[in-house]
């Protein structure tokens, strides 16, 4: 019961330390994260996304990633 809040919490953690490095959040997952399976969800992810809209105050583009243990599904 506690996967959907722990999830967040590791997310969200990752993207205040991408922040605080001065990292593109998606780029700091990636060099922190060995497992192909894992890297090649998120890479296509990222390339069905296409390009980041411009910029507007206000607005923003999230990802969110996690591995399910009971069958292994990663999303």
């Amino acid at each position: 019961l506690g996967a959907t809040v722990n999830v967040l919490a590791i997310e969200s953690v990752m993207d205040q330390l991408a922040a605080e490095a001065g990292r593109d959040p998606v780029e700091y997952r990636l060099a922190h994260l060995a497992e192909p399976r894992a890297r090649a969800v998120i890479e296509a992810a990222m390339e069905m996304a296409g390009p980041p809209p411009p910029r507007a105050e206000g607005t923003g583009r999230g990802l969110g990633f996690a591995r399910y243990k009971g069958s292994s599904a990663w999303c």
